[in-house]
């Protein structure tokens, strides 16, 4: 965890940083026919991915990330995430945190007819207020005792044998003939979603397109 990083994060999606009118007007499409074609797509790479499970690639990158995950070091690391979380600073961070999910509980609703989600667009202001409190805490971490040693930590950890092993795994995966299917696999899944979403502005098609692709580079796709 790094500090700088997830202000870092949370800034992308604040007001400071991202325009408020394009996050309350924009709007996504999907055909039924394109729902289908990004449905297939995922169900290929779900069952490539059966499919390679018990491979020796997958096996091997398997038991290495296990052996990385049972150093000292990786426990050193969660006994210092489990101290900050237990510290004041921790206990304001997570406040923070709650009254962001206390907006989200309140005011994101789901239609049941078509299923997707909606937001008023007050309660999108509310939400990106409790953001920038949120990326305020992180910002007042920065350069902190918890900043310090969560780098020192992590440092720590990367520079292990066991780590080292499992990036040589990743690799070794990475150009295995299992590891190139799912690649295949993922890419034609994004060029599915790419092919059949459409993001677009609510008053008008013919937004500035950078705008619309800054918005599609946030968006988070998820498949059930």
């Amino acid at each position: 965890m790094k500090f700088a990083t997830l202000a870092l994060f949370l800034g992308a999606i604040s007001a400071q940083e991202y325009d408020e009118e394009l996050i309350n007007e924009i709007k996504i499409q999907v055909s039924k026919a394109g729902q289908a074609a990004i449905e297939k797509e995922a169900r290929d790479v779900k069952q490539t991915m059966k499919k390679i499970e018990h491979s020796r690639p997958v096996r091997n990158l398997g038991a290495s990330a296990k052996r990385f995950l049972k150093t000292k070091e990786v426990h050193e690391y969660e006994v210092l995430d489990k101290k900050f979380w237990a510290s004041k600073a921790g206990q304001n961070l997570k406040r923070e945190w709650m009254d962001v999910g206390k907006v989200l509980k309140e005011h994101l609703h789901e239609d049941k007819k078509t299923g997707a989600l909606h937001m008023d667009n007050e309660a999108v202001d509310d939400l990106s207020d409790e953001l920038d409190d949120v990326e305020g805490q992180y910002k007042h971490l920065e350069g902190s005792k918890w900043d310090k040693a969560y780098q020192a930590a992590t440092k720590k950890a990367f520079a292990t044998k066991q780590f080292a092993a499992l990036k040589r795994r990743a690799a070794t995966f990475k150009g295995s003939n299992e590891g190139k299917m799912l690649h295949k696999e993922m890419k034609e899944l994004k060029m599915a979603i790419q092919k059949n979403l459409k993001v677009t502005d609510l008053e008008s098609d013919s937004s500035d397109e950078e705008d619309i692709e800054s918005a599609e580079d946030m968006l988070k796709i998820t498949t059930t």
